[in-house]
C-alpha cells in the first residue's frame, strides 16, 4: 500500500485562513513524491467543515 507521514507546518485554523501541511507519499519500490495538503475552513450555517486537497510537488531532475 501506500504509506503517508504527514507533518504539519503551519496549522491555525481561523475561518477564511489557509493552513498547509507537508505530506511525504513513498511507495512500495521506494520512490517518495512529495504533496503538499491545503486545508480550507468554510462554514455551513452553524458548522465548519474542513476540506483537504493534496498538490503534487515535482520538482526538475536531470
Amino acid at each position: 500500500g501506500v504509506k503517508v507521514d504527514e507533518t504539519e507546518q503551519e496549522r491555525n485554523p481561523v475561518y477564511g485562513e489557509i493552513c498547509t501541511v507537508s505530506a511525504v507519499f513513498s511507495d512500495e519500490s521506494g520512490e517518495v513524491d512529495g504533496v503538499k495538503a491545503v486545508i480550507t475552513l468554510e462554514e455551513y450555517g452553524d458548522n465548519l467543515y474542513s476540506a483537504r486537497r493534496f498538490e503534487k510537488i515535482t520538482e526538475p531532475k536531470d
